[in-house]
């Protein structure tokens, strides 16, 4: 008899794309922790980018009229390079979210790695660290068809599930930039990377929800700060 074959411990089956898509929703870390085992990013990353490029699509006309409200406020433009203008944002709202997110999510595995691997002392890879962002950004779906609706029917480009309408009618403020960060979905999305970065680490979810939090509050330090400056 092989003792050898029949005592191995074999590793769970792998959890599938709808069962991870569900579970960053229901039981995110068995589902972090599935993801570090067997980390892939190509299908979220896709999904992700879809999202976005959907997003851009459905909100491209209250996109192109807040450009030109600003534009037309600053003071500083003609109505001819207005008008020439107009065809450029509307291009940069169908493709810019798709090009920029991958970016945008490469930079966040990036800060990942530096605060486990650097400040941490921990131990991880990069492909751990890109696929576990990209899987918690499945809060987006659920957030953009929460949001979207709302933002269209007010016209209004401001999360409406952010604190941002208390911040009064200067989206330039930093005051504005502070509360429209505090957002429902937003932080929700900061939760679920935490338990990632616990299960990533081998913490617990009260840490790696803790160590990603402070992280955002530095963010939103410099954010605050450059906007009270410019």
């Amino acid at each position: 008899m092989n003792t050898v074959n029949s005592s191995a411990v074999a590793l769970p089956q792998s959890q599938s794309v709808i069962n991870r898509i569900i579970g960053v929703f229901t039981s995110p870390r068995p589902t972090m922790d599935d993801i570090v085992a067997r980390p892939s990013w190509i299908l979220p990353l896709l999904i992700l980018i879809v999202t976005v490029g959907l997003s851009g699509y459905f909100l491209k006309d209250l996109i192109v009229d807040q450009a030109l409200a600003e534009m037309d406020q600053a003071g500083n433009m003609t109505q001819e390079q207005m008008d020439a203008a107009e065809p450029w944002i509307e291009r940069s709202a169908l493709i810019g979210p798709a090009i920029v997110s991958p970016i945008i999510y490469l930079i966040l595995a990036g800060v990942f790695m530096f605060v486990g691997n650097v400040i941490l002392g921990g131990e991880s890879k990069f492909k751990i660290a890109f696929s576990l962002v990209c899987w918690s950004g499945m809060i987006t779906l659920l957030s953009s068809a929460i949001t979207i609706p709302l933002m269209l029917s007010r016209g209004d480009m401001a999360s409406p599930t952010s604190l941002a309408f208390l911040a009064g009618e200067d989206k330039k403020s930093a005051l504005f930039f502070l509360f429209s960060q505090i957002d429902l979905f937003y932080i929700w999305w900061l939760a679920v990377i935490g338990i990632g970065f616990a299960a990533a680490y081998k913490l617990t979810n009260q840490k790696g929800i803790v160590t990603v939090l402070a992280c955002w509050a530095v963010f939103l330090a410099l954010g605050m700060g450059l906007k009270a400056i410019f």
